[in-house]
């Protein structure tokens, strides 16, 4: 069993394409409520209007960013998996190592990309395109603000930035999951 000759790349792409101008809007309205920025929408009808009208600052940068990213994971995990099957692998091993593989280095590729469209999202940004936006983040942060709050970053770090760190499940526990055995 080798790799299946009838992967078109092109059907991945243009399936993602159409799947990342579908949910724009709903992608849109997760950076904007998930980062904190202050939308001008009182009602459902004019939240609907910031959501799908214009200014569309940044569409084009967020849906190659989608497409890219979900044609690159469905084409190489598709890809991947059957090179794995071909070598005698298991279902399991060629299931998982190319997902985490393929996923891993799209997350790491595209976050530039993710944070700098979000940064550009705000209805208070002055930035007139992505590459603005990502000049100013690397001005203001650097190379390492450009994958900001990803845990990318932090892994070239020395040492721990506050001392005392907690590990992330404890941090999620200290938000109010309940401790282990607790009724």
């Amino acid at each position: 069993m080798g790799v299946a000759k009838d992967r078109d790349p092109v059907t991945y792409l243009t399936a993602s394409g159409l799947a990342a101008l579908i949910n724009f809007p709903l992608w849109k309205a997760a950076a904007i409520g998930q980062s904190g920025f202050a939308s001008q929408g009182t009602s459902l009808l004019a939240s609907a209007r910031i959501l799908f009208g214009p200014p569309y600052k940044g569409v084009a940068a967020t849906l190659f960013g989608m497409t890219w990213a979900r044609a690159a994971i469905f084409y190489g995990c598709d890809v991947g998996k059957d090179a794995l099957l071909g070598r005698g692998h298991s279902m399991a091993v060629a299931s998982w190592v190319p997902s985490i593989v393929i996923s891993t280095f799209v997350q790491v590729a595209n976050q530039p990309i993710v944070r700098g469209t979000v940064t550009i999202q705000n209805p208070a940004s002055t930035h007139a395109n992505l590459g603005a936006a990502l000049a100013d983040i690397y001005r203001q942060r650097g190379v390492r603000g450009l994958w900001h709050g990803t845990g990318v970053a932090p892994v070239s770090r020395p040492r721990p930035r506050w001392p005392g760190c907690q590990s992330p499940p404890k941090r999620l526990i200290g938000r109010g999951w309940p401790e282990r055995g607790a009724a």
